[in-house]
């Protein structure tokens, strides 16, 4: 996902969508990292908005570091 955040967020986004498109209904994306959280949450909503999947979002520090839980989900119809 860091390297998704130096993207433009067009290409961010089509990044954003093979990863949603590989996992399975209600996978999970797990990432730690030492930037805070707001980019990457700010990311994820606008991209949620632009597909058929919804992402649920938990965040926790661990061990000094961020760390992130993304589910996603496919939007029901």
């Amino acid at each position: 996902m860091d390297a998704f955040m130096r993207l433009e967020e067009s290409e961010s986004f089509q990044a954003m969508d093979e990863m949603a498109r590989v996992l399975a209904p209600g996978g999970k994306i797990l990432q730690l990292t030492e930037e805070p959280p707001e980019t990457r949450l700010e990311r994820w909503f606008k991209w949620s908005q632009s597909t058929k999947y919804e992402a649920k979002i938990q965040q926790e520090e661990i061990v000094g570091k961020f760390g992130y839980i993304v589910t996603l989900f496919e939007r029901e119809q």
